[in-house]
């Protein structure tokens, strides 16, 4: 309470202040209002009527050629009903869907078209597509997966029975833009994940990939990756000048003699060019002759060492032999010696032995 409280002109009440009601869109109609401005259609009995069957009844008499639905594509808008309270047609469904995806296109298309998009901006909306695609899993789950199998086998079983499309009609598009994109988005969503996307099966997760391409994007936004590209390029840059300047010294200062030789060994290059991808493999395979390079040197100072120790063993031989054939004579001349010395003992042997017996 304020000291000023117990003046007599003081207004210590809160302040209330009228706001005016917002006006509602002229595309907008309240139920209860149309149900008053067209009193007609309070005698119709609307309990005992069902789309699908009506669908079904009347789907005969429809001409050929008219289940393109070529008016539904230039509708600016279209209507959007809840699936709890009303029942509504497969192929109706379907249509909806794809006219819903093709606004949502449209809608990003024209989104990217204008403004610019720079890296922080693709990281947010990265993690808001992230967040998303994980409440509409949330969503997917809770709800019953085999109400919309069976919804699904019902549409595929009355396209096969009868191939003509209805006779209904759409709903009539309203001029209201669609306010609340979530339940929608959940259903197509449903949609996608029973009857696919594409022929082929990916076996990918959308959340994995995006993932992935977050982790990528950050990794090509870091600091020091821009830096280590950025010093990259400012050395190739010094690079290329060093080089500038090179070849314009050395075109002041060659001659044609130079001339001739630089033309040479570009010749040369390019004769040599074809070769460069076998030289990793030329090199790989001389390195693992490199041991028997190695004995090769040395198998010449070994083979004439061993020649050498060859000529001395057969000169040693040589003397060995000349030795033998030596004694080998000695010993024949000793025999013969010997041989005349016992016939000569054999002699003095016989001359003395009349004279030694008795009488």
């Amino acid at each position: 309470m304020s000291k000023y409280s117990g003046l007599p002109d003081i207004d210590t009440a809160p302040d209330v202040y009228e706001t005016h009601p917002p006006e509602r869109p002229e595309g907008v109609h309240d139920d209860a209002a149309t149900s008053e401005a067209d009193p007609a259609d309070s005698a119709i009995d609307h309990s005992s009527v069902n789309a699908a069957q009506a669908q079904a009844r009347f789907r005969a008499a429809v001409p050929e050629g008219a289940g393109a639905r070529p008016g539904l594509l230039g509708f600016d808008t279209y209507e959007l009903r809840g699936t709890a309270a009303e029942v509504e047609a497969p192929l109706a469904r379907l249509w909806r869907l794809q006219y819903e995806a093709r606004e949502l296109e449209a809608q990003l298309a024209q989104a990217a078209e204008s403004k610019p998009r720079s890296a922080a901006s693709m990281l947010t909306q990265v993690r808001e597509l992230q967040q998303n695609l994980a409440h509409k899993e949330q969503a997917a789950q809770a709800t019953d997966p085999w109400h919309v199998s069976q919804l699904m086998i019902d549409a595929l079983g009355t396209s096969v029975a009868a191939p003509r499309a209805p006779t209904t009609e759409p709903a009539a598009p309203s001029r209201s833009p669609p306010r609340d994109y979530a339940p929608w988005e959940a259903r197509v969503a449903a949609l996608e994940r029973r009857i696919g996307t594409d022929v082929t099966d990916t076996r990918v997760p959308l959340l994995a990939t995006v993932r992935q391409l977050e982790a990528q994007l950050a990794l090509l936004a870091h600091p020091s990756h821009l830096d280590a590209v950025l010093a990259r390029a400012k050395l190739l840059v010094s690079e290329l000048q060093q080089a500038d300047e090179r070849r314009q010294t050395l075109a002041a200062r060659t001659d044609e003699t130079t001339l001739q030789k630089i033309e040479a060994l570009y010749a040369l290059h390019d004769k040599l060019a074809p070769l460069v991808p076998l030289a990793p493999a030329l090199l790989a395979r001389l390195q693992s002759l490199a041991p028997v390079h190695a004995a090769a040197a040395t198998f010449a100072s070994r083979l004439e060492q061993l020649v050498h120790e060859q000529k001395h063993m057969h000169a040693k031989q040589t003397e060995l032999l000349s030795v033998l054939e030596r004694v080998g004579t000695s010993l024949d001349e000793n025999a013969a010696v010997t041989q005349r010395n016992l016939a000569q003992l054999q002699a003095r042997l016989d001359a003395i032995k009349p004279s030694i017996s008795p009488p």
